[in-house]
């Protein structure tokens, strides 16, 4: 399982709010770490390009142990490689 995460930018906040640029973190079960990372952007761009105030800046992706695995799962959604998420199950 992987920790993904993707940075967006809010064109319409100041430079100087907090919510100007904002991550948001999933794990994504998948075989490899390209494919976790192909997915997520997939995903996250999906939610810019429906949200227009909201660019996808960029993207990171961490391999995670189990024990970090067991910790994340009850505190980040789990999505599957090749599940259309909704923005609700995200929780951008």
């Amino acid at each position: 399982m992987f920790l993904y995460s993707a940075w967006f930018r809010n064109a319409f906040a100041d430079i100087s709010e907090q919510d100007h640029e904002w991550v948001a973190c999933f794990l994504v079960e998948a075989k490899s770490d390209k494919e976790a990372s192909e997915w997520g952007n997939y995903l996250a761009r999906k939610y810019s390009s429906s949200n227009y105030e909201e660019a996808f800046i960029k993207s990171d992706i961490e391999f995670l142990s189990n024990e970090e695995q067991i910790i994340l799962s009850d505190q980040l959604p789990i999505v599957k490689y090749g599940h259309e998420a909704s923005d609700l199950e995200i929780g951008w």
